[in-house]
């Protein structure tokens, strides 16, 4: 399932509340990413570089995102990467734009060195090639990547030593165990502290990287992220 996809899995994990009768809605990590960063990009309706704000995409593309991404991982050199990825397109540049767009959409190609490779390596595919990374750029991927490298509790407990409000939403989140929270409200109350909205002076809180991991550690604290998922 693509990344950008999503699915309510009420009826493959059907969990009933035993006190109102509800069904619990949990969702998979690929739904929880989906539903996360399209009610961030509702609320926000900000277009820059790092998010377009519409792409039509299409199956062949969605795979040349995952074949990107797989073959960066694999440690591929540039030159094969670009020429399994031309392979792989079938001669169809507008497929590669496509993909490009795909995976610049959700900003990590701005924040996680992968991403960026990936990202890159598709443009240069379909015949753009781009400027170096600036230092500067350099450096915020670096913050990112030791950030990554932290524990789910680590990061929440970084970001909310500079952002109390963070403490504040967990508080009371936990104190509506018996009811579950709205995720919605949820996710634009965070949109609002964390992520590309925020002016904070610190990188990680105002990437795309820092705000998926509150929103993940805090929607799965509110009990809507399905718990057999890492």
């Amino acid at each position: 399932m693509a990344a950008w996809s999503f699915i309510w899995e009420d009826e493959m994990n059907p969990e009933q509340d035993h006190e109102s009768g509800t069904k619990q809605r949990r969702l998979s990590g690929f739904a929880l990413l989906a539903v996360l960063r399209s009610v961030a990009r509702n609320e926000t309706k900000r277009s820059s570089r790092s998010t377009p704000t519409v792409v039509r995409t299409n199956p062949h593309a969605e795979d040349l995102v995952e074949t990107a991404l797989a073959l960066v991982n694999d440690e591929w050199s540039d030159e094969q990467t670009i020429n399994q990825l031309r392979l792989k397109a079938a001669g169809k540049t507008r497929d590669l734009r496509i993909a490009e767009r795909l995976l610049r959409q959700g900003g990590d190609a701005f924040e996680v060195w992968r991403a960026n490779r990936a990202w890159r390596l598709l443009n240069a595919a379909a015949g753009v090639h781009l400027s170096p990374l600036t230092e500067e750029e350099s450096a915020q991927m670096s913050i990112v990547s030791n950030f990554c490298e932290l524990t789910e509790q680590e990061q929440f407990q970084y970001l909310s030593a500079s952002l109390p409000e963070l403490r504040e939403m967990e508080t009371e989140i936990s104190a509506q165990a018996s009811k579950q929270a709205d995720l919605a409200d949820i996710v634009i109350k965070l949109n609002k502290l964390v992520g590309p909205a925020s002016l904070h002076e610190d990188f990680v809180l105002r990437s795309n990287v820092g705000l998926a991991s509150a929103q993940r550690y805090l929607v799965r604290l509110a009990g809507f992220l399905d718990e057999s998922e890492s």
